[in-house]
């Protein structure tokens, strides 16, 4: 059964699109099928949506760290056979999560301070040509010149 703020905390995501096309097959599967264990979910939602096993189980964490589903008990996975989570929808609408550093993001990092490195004379081997894209990236991004 469907608590009353739960269906409103439905209709806001719904009508604010605030969940994107693949969380919201997930959220409202959930929704309309939950609580249920990730294999259970995927089945009803491969009959209805078509999509993969693991996109399933990676969006009901992503939706669970954004606080709109929650791992609400264990038991035995009517799919699998497996002691596993049990999903349910909560009352609240997701938060915003920071986004991961990409790995580009890293590379730019290591390069800017190889470059440091590099450009005080410190760094004993021009060791910026090694890494990535040779410092282009750092480069262009930041419009200076990365010594070689």
């Amino acid at each position: 059964m469907v608590r009353r703020t739960s269906i409103n905390a439905y209709h806001k995501i719904e009508t604010e699109g605030l969940l994107s096309k693949r969380k919201w097959q997930v959220y409202k599967a959930l929704f309309q099928y939950g609580p249920a264990t990730g294999s259970e979910l995927f089945r009803y939602m491969h009959d209805h949506r078509n999509p993969t096993h693991s996109n399933v189980v990676t969006r009901l964490g992503e939706l669970r760290d954004m606080g709109c589903v929650m791992e609400l008990t264990t038991r035995r996975c009517e799919v699998s056979g497996q002691n596993v989570i049990v999903w349910d929808v909560t009352d609240r609408v997701p938060i915003k999560l920071e986004k991961r550093e990409t790995s580009r993001q890293k590379i730019l990092k290591l390069e800017l301070a190889l470059g440091w490195y590099a450009n005080t004379g410190n760094h004993p081997i021009g060791i910026i040509d090694y890494v990535s894209d040779g410092g282009k990236l750092a480069r262009e991004t930041l419009g200076m010149e990365i010594a070689r």
